[in-house]
């Protein structure tokens, strides 16, 4: 209840505790005191990290060494925490294109999963193609008629990004833009206003 607590950011952090961001500043406003004002504290502030109490931490993967391998980063994009998937997708950002994109083809060709989980792992996939600028149409495709409607609207946002490299473009987001869910509905309208074509607007009405 201090009247200088000023959180301004909240994230999970990769050991699984919440982290606050505490600006922890008297001053809130902009124009009520100057700039120049002698409470006005640019140095200082706090992070919180809050944890449950009596449960251990988590325990990310170490994915900075050299020695972590394709396959083990391509294993990594099913992994349960998000963070440890966030980095893996990450990582595979920063490696060469011939060297990620054949191999991740191939692993998800033999990859097997429930349903539900194997959309998960398109999804993340997905990621990793549009990170390297490669188009790839049939992981577009699946995802666009996943039973995730969430995972139907980021893959309708990808049609976007990529709508100049695909020749069907229109096509499919004729088919998403009359969606049952509304969030996919909304991100197939945005697509199409990022189209030039006089089909856009008919297809969006």
């Amino acid at each position: 209840d201090h009247p200088a607590f000023r959180p301004l950011e909240i994230t999970i952090g990769p050991d699984g505790a919440i982290y606050v961001l505490d600006w922890f500043n008297p001053i809130i406003g902009h124009y009520q005191a100057s700039f120049r004002h002698p409470s006005r504290d640019k140095t200082h502030g706090r992070v919180w990290r809050i944890t449950a109490k009596q449960r251990p931490l988590v325990k990310p993967p170490d994915l900075t060494t050299n020695s972590v391998r394709l396959h083990d980063l391509f294993t990594y994009l099913r992994h349960p925490e998000g963070w440890v998937r966030k980095q893996a997708k990450r990582r595979l950002s920063e490696m060469k294109t011939n060297a990620v994109i054949p191999a991740l083809r191939q692993w998800l060709s033999e990859t097997t999963a429930a349903a539900e989980d194997l959309e998960h792992l398109r999804y993340e996939a997905l990621g990793v193609f549009e990170s390297h600028d490669v188009v790839e149409p049939s992981l577009l495709s699946k995802l666009l008629s996943a039973r995730d409607p969430y995972a139907r609207a980021y893959a309708t946002c990808v049609v976007r990004r990529w709508s100049d490299r695909l020749p069907d473009a229109l096509a499919l987001l004729a088919n998403n833009v009359r969606d049952e869910h509304p969030r996919v509905r909304m991100e197939a309208v945005t697509a199409l206003s990022h189209i030039p074509s006089p089909q856009s607007i008919v297809i969006a009405m």
